[in-house]
């Protein structure tokens, strides 16, 4: 059954019991430069920061164990719910998806590339970018995991 993963924004479908789905995300998202760093704590409950990394730059080649992650460049866009700078549109489709909650940055790495092996050893065919959408919700940061599906 899916799982609704707000009103009108898309559906979340399990995949295989792990903790990775694919969301069908039916509304854009907008963000706008400037974000935060990426290890600040001080956002505010209900904003959201987007991340959009080079898959390229952010694995190195894959071997027989999956790709594995080489470090975290400098993300070609970073901003947020709150930027009144350029704008940066996360597209409706279907999305590899993972959500977790990193209590650091090695942390963040290690999720990251749990997100791209899970999706290598399920088969699932990605393209483009890695994003990073951070948001506070309950009181908490959650960082959620994305790529898009090549269908």
């Amino acid at each position: 059954m899916p799982l609704e993963v707000r009103a009108g924004a898309g559906q979340v479908l399990p995949m295989s019991g792990s903790e990775l789905f694919v969301l069908n995300l039916r509304a854009p998202l907008l963000f706008r430069a400037p974000a935060q760093d990426l290890r600040s704590p001080s956002m505010t409950e209900g904003e959201e920061e987007l991340l959009v990394f080079d898959s390229v730059l952010l694995f190195g080649p894959d071997d027989d164990e999956g790709p594995r992650i080489a470090s975290l460049p400098r993300p070609e866009f970073e901003g947020s719910s709150k930027g009144r700078g350029e704008e940066y549109e996360l597209p409706a489709g279907r999305y590899a998806f993972m959500q977790a909650r990193p209590a650091d940055e090695a942390e963040l790495l290690s999720f990251l590339e749990a997100f791209a092996r899970d999706a290598w050893w399920e088969g699932i065919k990605l393209e483009g970018p890695f994003f990073l959408r951070r948001l506070r919700e309950d009181g908490r940061t959650a960082v959620q995991y994305l790529r898009r599906c090549s269908d």
